[in-house]
This record gives C-alpha cells, sequence and structure tokens, in this order.
C-alpha cells in the first residue's frame, strides 16, 4: 500500500471515528498532534480512534480531543482537508463553537485559543529558526560574510514571520475566535504600516481624534494582536446580530477596521506591549534570583506540560521574550529536557532487547535529535516503560540547571536539535548542559533499565502505546459476572477488595496519562456500575478531597490507598459527590465512603474510570492476583507484595 493510500485511509479512520465532519467545530495540529474541537463530544468513538493503526494516542486537554499521529500529523492535517468557515458569515460550526465554549472553564479556553492560534504557524516557525541557526553557523565559521548580499536573503527569510508575526498572529487568532482571519491580518498590519510607523521618528506620543497615543515598536510582537483579535470577535459578533445579512459585505469589515484599529492602536498595543515586557521582567528576575533553579525547573515540568499537550501555552511568553530582549531563557531549559530524553532513547536502543521498543526509540531519538520534537518518543517509550520516568525528570534538571548556570539563552524561536545549537549562546556552556543531560540519560536507562510491561500490557493488533490513554468508558458494559482472578503469587501479601461495582480496567487504559502513566503509583482502575465507593480493607481516612471525588486511606497493614473517582471531576466542584466519612475516621472493609451521582458525571461529560493506586510503588511487579473482567463491590481486586504493605 502506498504512502498516500495509508495516509488518506487514517484520515478517513480518524474524521469516522471523531463523528463525522459536521461534527469538527475547529481542527489544528501541531508537531505530532491533531487538535479537534467537536461540537459533540459524546459522539467521538474514542476507544476505536484509539485502537486505529497510525494514531499512537488519544489525550482530552483543553476542551480538545488530541489524536496523536507523531511525525506525519502534517500529512494526515492535510488528507483530511478540514476548512473551517470563513468568520466573514455566520456558520453553525461558528455558533455551536461558541456555545460549548460558553460552558468550559476559563483555563481551558485561554489554552484552546493559544494553541489555536500558534499551532498554525509552527511550518513558518520552525523554517525560519532553522535558516536563522544555519546562518549563525555558516557565519561563525567564516563560511559566510554578515555582510554579503547572500546573507541579506537569507536572514530576510529567517525573519519575515518574526517581524511580520502581528499579521501573522491576526490571521490565526481571528481564525480560532470566528472572526474574519483577513480582517485580523489588516490589524496586525496596520500596527507595523510605514506611515504610521513613522509617527515614533518625531517623538514617543502622538494622538488620535484628540486623544493621546503612545507610540512603540510592534514588529515580532504577540500579545497586542491577539487582544485586538478578541476584541474583533466581540465586534463582528456584535453587528452581526444587528445589520441586515445583506449589509454584513460592506459594513462588518468597515466598522470593524475603524472601531479595531485605533482601539488597538490606542489602549490594546501599548498594554501588550507592555504585557510582554512585564512577563520577560519577571523570567529576568527568577533568573537573576537563581538561574540555577528556573532552568531546572522548566526542564523538570516538560515532561508533564508536553504530556498534557500544555506546552504550546509557553509560546506567547517565548515570542513575548524575544520581542522585549531579543533572547529567551525558557528554550534553553527545554532544551535540557529535550536532549535527555534523546538520551534516554539512546539508552533504551543500546540496552533493551525488544526488537519493538528498540524500533520505536530509535525512532524517536532521531525525531527528537533532528527535529527538537519529543512527542514520538513520550508516547511510544517513556509513558510505557515508567521506570524511565525519574530517569527522564534527573536527566533533564541537570541540564536545564547547567543551562541556567551557564547563562544560556536561545536567540531566535528555535526547536532544540542538533542543528540549532549555534542559536543558543554562550555555545559552549549549552553544549555541556545538553551534553550532560543527553549523558545521564544514557547512563540512567542503564541502571535503572525500562521495566517489563505487565501482563496484558498488549491486545491483539492493538499496541500498548495506542492503549495508553484509551478512554475505557467507550466500551460497553456486559451482565455482571464472577471476577476473574490470577493464581496467587505467594503467603504474605496485602488483600486489597474491590471499593467499587463494574468493570475492571488495567490503569494503562485510563484516559489520562498522568495516571496511565503510573506517576501517582501503581494499580488498576473500575469502571463503576453503582455510585458507592466502599472501603477496600480495615484502616484509617487520611484524606478526603474538598470536593469528594477522591479518597486515600491507610490499612492496618500499612498499605497506602487512593481512590479517584472519574477523571477531572474536580472541575465540578463537589456537585454529585458526598463524602461520608472525614479525615482520621476508622474504617472496616466495606464500610460506605463516598456516594456520587453517576448521571451527574455523566451530564457533565467526565469520564467516570475510577483510578485505585497504591501510592507507596510505581512498580506494576508489585501487584499480584489483579482481577480482570465484570467486578462486585467486596470482591478480591489485587493483592500487593508485602515490602510495599509494611
Amino acid at each position: 500500500m502506498s504512502t498516500t493510500t495509508s495516509t488518506t485511509q487514517l484520515a478517513e479512520e480518524i474524521v469516522r471515528h471523531v463523528g463525522g465532519r459536521e461534527n469538527v467545530s475547529t481542527l489544528e495540529h501541531c508537531t505530532t498532534r491533531l487538535r479537534f474541537t467537536l461540537r459533540d463530544g459524546q459522539r467521538a468513538d474514542k476507544q476505536g480512534l484509539s485502537t486505529t493503526p497510525g494514531v499512537i494516542s488519544v489525550v482530552e486537554r483543553g476542551g480538545q480531543l488530541q489524536v496523536v499521529v507523531g511525525n506525519a500529523v502534517a500529512d494526515v492535517y492535510q488528507a483530511i482537508g478540514f476548512s473551517p468557515a470563513s468568520g466573514g458569515s455566520s456558520s453553525a460550526a461558528t455558533t455551536a463553537g461558541d456555545d460549548r465554549s460558553a460552558g468550559r472553564r476559563a483555563a481551558d479556553r485561554v489554552f484552546d485559543f493559544v494553541s489555536g492560534t500558534f499551532s498554525p504557524l509552527l511550518w513558518a516557525l520552525v523554517g525560519s529558526s532553522m535558516i536563522r541557526a544555519a546562518l549563525a553557523l555558516l557565519t561563525q565559521f567564516g563560511w559566510l560574510s554578515a555582510e554579503s548580499s547572500t546573507h541579506a536573503v537569507l536572514y530576510a527569510a529567517s525573519n519575515a514571520v518574526f517581524y511580520f508575526l502581528p499579521i501573522f498572529v491576526g490571521v490565526t487568532a481571528s481564525l480560532k475566535l470566528g472572526a474574519n482571519p483577513y480582517v485580523g491580518g489588516v490589524v496586525g498590519a496596520a500596527l507595523l504600516e510605514p506611515t504610521f510607523t513613522a509617527l515614533g521618528t518625531t517623538g514617543d506620543t502622538s494622538s488620535f481624534l484628540g486623544l493621546p497615543m503612545v507610540l512603540m515598536s510592534y514588529s515580532s510582537q504577540v500579545f497586542p494582536v491577539m487582544i485586538a483579535a478578541i476584541f474583533l470577535s466581540v465586534i463582528e459578533k456584535a453587528l452581526r446580530r444587528a445589520l441586515h445579512k445583506n449589509l454584513h459585505l460592506v459594513l462588518i469589515p468597515f466598522v470593524s477596521l475603524m472601531v479595531v484599529v485605533p482601539v488597538t492602536m490606542l489602549v490594546f498595543g501599548p498594554f501588550g506591549v507592555y504585557l510582554g515586557q512585564w512577563i520577560a521582567d519577571g523570567i529576568e528576575l527568577l533568573n537573576s534570583t537563581s538561574s540555577i533553579l528556573t532552568g531546572a525547573l522548566i526542564a523538570g515540568s516538560m515532561l508533564f506540560l508536553v504530556t498534557l499537550g500544555l506546552h504550546w501555552a509557553l509560546v506567547p511568553i517565548i515570542l513575548a521574550n524575544l520581542a522585549a530582549t531579543g533572547t529567551d531563557t525558557i528554550l534553553a531549559g527545554w532544551a535540557g529536557y529535550n536532549f535527555a530524553l534523546v538520551g534516554v532513547a539512546v539508552g533504551v536502543l543500546l540496552s533493551s532487547k525488544d526488537t519493538e521498543l528498540r524500533a520505536a526509540a530509535g525512532a524517536g531519538a532521531a525525531s527528537g535529535a533532528l527535529a527538537g520534537v519529543s512527542e514520538p518518543l513520550v508516547y511510544g517509550v517513556v509513558l510505557r516503560y515508567r521506570r524511565l520516568i525519574p530517569v527522564l525528570v534527573v536527566a533533564a534538571v541537570v541540564g536545564g540547571a547547567l543551562n541556567g548556570a551557564f547563562g544560556v539563552k536561545a536567540t531566535g524561536f528555535l526547536f532544540q536539535n542538533v542543528f540549532t545549537i549555534p542559536g543558543f549562546q554562550p555555545v559552549s556552556g549549552y553544549l555541556v548542559g545538553i551534553g550532560a543531560a543527553f549523558a545521564l540519560g544514557v547512563v540512567g536507562v542503564f541502571l535503572r533499565g525500562p521495566e517489563k510491561r505487565s501482563a496484558g500490557a498488549g491486545t491483539s493488533g492493538t499496541s500498548s502505546t495506542t492503549a495508553a490513554v484509551a478512554p475505557a468508558a467507550a466500551a460497553p458494559i456486559s451482565a455482571p459476572t464472577s471476577p476473574q482472578v490470577t493464581p496467587s503469587a505467594g503467603k504474605g501479601d496485602g488483600l486489597v477488595l474491590s471499593p467499587l461495582s463494574g468493570r475492571v480496567v488495567p490503569l494503562k487504559d485510563v484516559p489520562d496519562p498522568v495516571f496511565a502513566g503510573g506517576v501517582l503509583g501503581a494499580g488498576v482502575a473500575v469502571l463503576p456500575t453503582t455510585g458507592e465507593v466502599r472501603a477496600p480493607f480495615a484502616g484509617r481516612v487520611v484524606t478526603v478531597a474538598r470536593t469528594g471525588h477522591a479518597i486515600g486511606l491507610v490499612s492496618d497493614e500499612g498499605l497506602e490507598l487512593l481512590v479517584h473517582i472519574g477523571i477531572d471531576t474536580v472541575k465540578m466542584g463537589g456537585r454529585g459527590f458526598s463524602p461520608r466519612v472525614t479525615k482520621g475516621d476508622l474504617v472496616a472493609a466495606g464500610d460506605l465512603l463516598v456516594e456520587f451521582d453517576l448521571e451527574a458525571v455523566r451530564s457533565e461529560g467526565y469520564d467516570l474510570v475510577t483510578p485505585v493506586l497504591l501510592t507507596a510503588t510505581k512498580d506494576p511487579a508489585a501487584l499480584r492476583d489483579v482481577a480482570t473482567g465484570e467486578i462486585t463491590t467486596g470482591s478480591p481486586l489485587l493483592r500487593v507484595a508485602s515490602t510495599v504493605s509494611h
């Protein structure tokens, strides 16, 4: 089968599983993910999507359904060929998106907006950054004169997207918000128009209709036009409602530009520039207080940001830093993580005898080293073999701390790969930082090694990577049967009874990378059929979440257990959850701990799959006699090795 045919078939399967084109409100992509905003999330077959060949994983974050397909993302995106309705007309897609987003939390809407604004610019930013890195290398070795016309042409190619960034951001931000993208681009262009910029040659202030106007330099700025795009979307929607549709073409763009451009120059523009400067000053303050701690913090948090798809929220901050100071320290800290990840991949490649794992590690190492893209390694290796997580984090923290200690800064928006090394200054300090991160990643794997996947980690025809974040709730629940338990592992193990009735779900299948990756502890999950959580052993209540969605226990044998009802249910604010115990209460096995409303959780769109975690261990090998299939409250769920119990 040809590559084109394979890509087309993958695109068709993805569209089918998300509920068809008519269910897609917006679609963007980043380096490895298709980011869908759906009209009706319940229509998406997430289980079927996650098991589709070519789909690495499925994550729901920031109000989006994110489908990870790896380096083929651009080809799959083009094959899907989704074309959102123009902001110049009131479309059903736009209206539905507006209604749905109104119900989402503010943080989700902000992330969705930032991601949707910058992910379409990825190719332009990466291409320009690579040219800039190549220019730095050529001039550093004396192979190209910085005064030559050849350098001028290549510099124009590398700098254009950054200089005219207000135009590009005006287009993408407006498109994301349902406003006309070309009017948004004109707003950005007005900030760079020569007649307007010439006003700055006579002073720092001017006026518009007698109102004082602070003059700023808007090249490379992102916040002014992002704020302007929000205002433009409000103006356009108000005009669509107020004007007859026959007048839309003439009056909406006219009134929009007449209002938005002056207001942006008077208010949003200066405020946006100052906002970017304040952020840059804040990061510089952190660096001056402790550059080592700042670098370590950035590098150490990247795995979790990337896993949750939240790393795009850093892009406007990075661009603001570059616009304000010409350099950025976030990318330098980020590099510690990227090269630590490549080191882990090389360590796995050299030490593992698992052919499938070696193939995933090799492909991921090439992607990370040559392109600076980390998702294939995160989902293909690290989250599957959880013992690698501390190796990666430690190596990343050391690399980021060293880059901070040497005062390393990026001189442009650069992906962290071997080709962009000259773009980080000082290069010598940068090489020490990323070299240490890489070396520690390799050595750490040899010392710790990837763990073996627990029994049943893979399914026929389905990679465990794909299953890692597959939503369990999509599978139908059959009539209850007797729980199936594997043979006993030995005497003296701690018994944990099932706190809920329902279907046992392997932890790797929980639709949340933090739980699925075992970050909070080893265990299993239960997809409940009744709204009660009962004590799985005799012991004491040590924590009860304020919102009632989670409870922590310690058994008389010393087992520490967390029961987390549903995924992201903390956002319900306690609605539908009624704890029946408080912190410090002594409980017997079978005592009622929490009552919850199954339908209330479902109606608000949250997944009910409930992780049951042994927080004292992240090693699944410590679990014995793990039940499978349907289970009832009080039936044996698993046993825990005595070394963990005490």
